[in-house]
């Protein structure tokens, strides 16, 4: 699926770190992916997409409780080229710090928790 630029795994239950990460790195040009209520992602999702998708527009992981602020710092970092918005839920383990610190460095990224 190299081409592949639009993913949708919404309420995928069945989901984890592995599988996303053998996603990421089949699909380095995906743009907008959709995880929300993936309850078996962790940080380590996204860093590999940090690592692997180059062209990322849009994250959207609502509801995926084991996510953090190191994932978020690192998909921010690595995309903010390319990165306009990313959703995440207040749930997740996502300091209000560590938006804040993200959303001042890397204005154009729209980083909505909610």
């Amino acid at each position: 699926c190299p081409r592949l630029s639009r993913i949708l795994l919404l309420g995928c239950q069945s989901i984890t770190d592995f599988g996303l990460t053998a996603v990421a790195r089949g699909c380095p040009l995906l743009r907008q992916l959709m995880l929300n209520g993936c309850k078996g992602l962790t940080d380590g999702s996204l860093i590999a997409l940090s690592r692997h998708c180059v062209a990322l527009e849009t994250v959207s992981a609502v509801s995926c409780d084991f996510l953090g602020s190191p994932g978020l710092t690192a998909l921010v970092e690595a995309a903010h080229r390319t990165l306009l918005k990313v959703r995440i839920s207040i749930s997740c383990a996502v300091e209000g710090e560590t938006v804040r610190r993200l959303s001042q460095r890397f204005p154009t990224v729209s980083i909505q928790v909610v």
